[in-house]
């Protein structure tokens, strides 16, 4: 994002809109700042001693039939929360020996591929949908 930045504010330097490739440049610059850290491999270590919370986000799209990989997936990162998206009942039913290992669940599956799972594992989780459009 900060190379487009960039890209808009030299862009804009040629026909002399200092005003507007000041703005962007400074955009860039700001962009810049936060994620160049990030490429120095220094790496946010979880405070006081606590392990990470580890999620995943599956959009499974229920046409590909791939549950045993998706399957293999859970279980080989083994994360505490899992966001499953495009999912339906068939999807549902193939992961549940996976999926049976979570304690807490919020499943509206639907069969026009628009629906959202979010399962974890974690005591303090109250999981909730803050919005899921009706079917049509």
């Amino acid at each position: 994002m900060g190379t487009g930045l960039s890209g808009v504010a030299l862009f804009l330097l040629i026909p002399r809109r200092r005003r507007a490739a000041s703005f962007f440049g400074a955009l860039a610059t700001l962009n810049l700042g936060v994620i160049f850290p990030l490429y120095l491999g220094s790496t946010p270590q979880p405070s006081s001693g606590e392990p990470p919370i580890r999620a995943m986000l599956i959009n499974v799209n229920t046409k590909s039939g791939k549950a045993a990989s998706v399957a293999a997936a859970l279980r080989r990162f083994n994360p505490d929360i899992i966001v499953i998206e495009e999912v339906n009942t068939k999807w549902l039913s193939e992961l549940s020996p996976v999926l049976a290992n979570y304690s807490h669940s919020q499943v509206e599956p639907r069969e026009d591929n628009f629906a959202s799972s979010v399962v974890g594992r974690l005591e303090c989780l109250t999981l909730e949908f803050a919005f899921q459009a009706p079917a049509p």
